[in-house]
């Protein structure tokens, strides 16, 4: 018996389906769980197929808000007719497909947009600070944060006095980085960066490591060329054999 486009179920004909990530078959567990007499039975359904969602996203599983959207989930699919105990509160209706409110964007003019609204914000925050250490640790991170937002906007080297004549205008003449105990060069750590002092020592350190590193490869360098030529002298002063053939017997003479 031939079959007729009746007799096949295609997805033209079904309900559209409400969340794609999940599938029809989740969908179709849904309403068949809606359409439970047995209140017991329709919740341990509920519950079975919220567990079997949570295979989805394994990551997300153990979350708090993700669990509350999967139970939120049930109530979407069968348009809020489902009645089940969930252990979060219902969602409502009219908040589904209420438009999202407006972005305030702000109007607010950056100086030196490189530096960004963040960098502003910075200083303002560090303007308001009472505690003189904490200040001055502050000041130098900002420095060394505007140097770098520099350098990714212009690749052309930015001495530190210009960042710090940005930051006295952009602080309106009230933040000045000491130049010559900090270095902008460097990120601000816990202990508010390296001075004058440490930092020549960081660099005569470097220094002495690089120093150490040419001499040890030079010497490697002599070495491996040393052995090289007395594998050669020693091939040299070896006596060569003789391969001619003998007019008599015995074979060939070494």
């Amino acid at each position: 018996m031939k079959a007729k486009p009746s007799d096949f179920n295609y997805n033209a004909v079904q309900e559209p389906i409400q969340l794609r990530e999940y599938g029809r078959n989740i969908q179709n567990m849904i309403t068949y769980a809606a359409g439970i007499k047995d209140r017991d039975k329709r919740n341990a359904c509920a519950r079975e197929i919220v567990r079997l969602m949570k295979h989805f996203n394994p990551e997300l599983k153990d979350k708090e808000d993700h669990i509350r959207k999967l139970w939120d989930y049930l109530f979407i699919v069968t348009d809020f007719k489902i009645d089940i105990d969930s252990p979060y509160p219902i969602p409502k209706k009219e908040l589904l497909n209420r438009k999202p409110e407006r972005v305030a964007y702000g109007n607010h003019r950056l100086a030196y947009k490189h530096y960004g609204r963040t960098v502003e914000l910075l200083i303002q925050k560090a303007v308001e600070m009472d505690d003189p250490s904490l200040k001055e640790k502050m000041i130098h991170y900002i420095g060394c944060l505007m140097k770098m937002f520099y350098k990714l906007w212009n690749k052309d080297n930015v001495s530190d006095v210009t960042i710090a004549e940005h930051l006295l205008e952009l602080s309106k003449n009230k933040l000045k980085i000491d130049l010559k105990k900090y270095n902008l060069d460097l990120l601000a750590d816990p202990k508010g960066g390296l001075k004058m002092d440490e930092r020549k020592q960081f660099h005569q350190n470097r220094n002495l490591k690089q120093s150490f590193n040419t001499n040890n490869y030079q010497s490697k360098k002599t070495f491996q060329h040393g052995k090289n030529e007395n594998q050669d002298r020693f091939r040299k002063n070896q006596p060569r054999r003789n391969f001619n053939r003998p007019s008599g017997k015995g074979g060939y003479k070494g």
